[in-house]
């Protein structure tokens, strides 16, 4: 009895009648990077805008929670602990710039 991997075909996966495709092991930690810092610069985007129309501090604060921490925070670990110097660094960016908007210090 082998218990070898077997290299087959896998069974293919439908969602609304359509063939859904399989991911490959080609995604880099930089692409994941920059589509996160991008979703995070246009929710960085409308918390400037709140600012410059005299929000509260404390709405600020509670769109920076739930608009940029929601994205920043998810597989935060595997993310630093994975990519590059440039790529935390550019995390890092978007992070300071949304404190400095919110005013405040908490970390993500």
């Amino acid at each position: 009895m082998g218990f070898r991997k077997r290299r087959g075909s896998h069974i293919p996966v439908y969602i609304d009648d359509a063939e859904a495709e399989i991911p490959t092991n080609n995604v880099s930690w930089t692409t994941h990077i920059e589509a996160t810092t991008k979703k995070a610069h246009r929710r960085l985007n409308f918390l400037t805008t709140l600012g410059k129309f005299s929000v509260s501090p404390t709405t600020l604060t509670n769109v920076y929670r739930c608009g940029v921490v929601s994205i920043l925070s998810g597989c935060i670990t595997a993310r630093f602990g994975n990519s590059s110097i440039q790529g935390c660094k550019k995390l890092q960016r978007v992070v300071d710039a949304a404190q400095t908007v919110a005013h405040t210090n908490q970390p993500p």
